[in-house]
This record gives structure tokens, sequence and C-alpha cells, in this order.
């Protein structure tokens, strides 16, 4: 069963976000892990994270599906030196 290359990457991806999650892999910070003295600045810093978590998730989506599309749009070429000029 040949799988092909999103859905291996989903299953890396989901694989990966598992790991993540183990208690033996999460540490954190105080300012990080809400145990702060300030409460405006932790509400700050995970405001933060959340923010450039969703950039990096937008700009990793846009390159994925760039290069997707690529690769499509090489699939679908016209065979030899063709033309689409008249």
């Amino acid at each position: 069963m040949k799988l092909s290359l999103f859905k291996s990457f989903v299953a890396v991806a989901f694989v990966a976000f598992l790991w993540v999650l183990t208690p033996d892999n999460a540490a954190a910070c105080k300012g990080c892990f809400g145990a702060g003295s300030d409460p405006a600045m932790v509400r700050a810093i995970g405001a933060s994270m959340v923010l450039l978590l969703g950039l990096i998730g937008f700009m990793g989506g846009g390159i994925f599906s760039f290069f997707k599309r690529s690769a499509e749009r090489a699939q679908n070429a016209l065979p030899g030196n063709q033309t689409t000029d008249d």
C-alpha cells in the first residue's frame, strides 16, 4: 500500500504532535507555564506564543501549498516541446 506524500506528511505531523504532548517532553519557564507573579505578563506571553505559532503555521501552509501546486502543474504540463502559442 503506497501512501501519498501528503498522507505521509500528515502522519508524521500527528506523531510529532503526540510526542510533544508527552509529559517528559513538556518543559516551560514560570512565565510560560503560568506560575508568574504578574498575570498580565502571563497573558501577554500566552497571546504572543499563539500569534507566533499561528504565523508559523500560516507560512508553512503557504510554502507547502506552493510546492504541492507546483508538483501538480508539473504533472499536467504539455508533453514534449509543444506550446500553447498560436
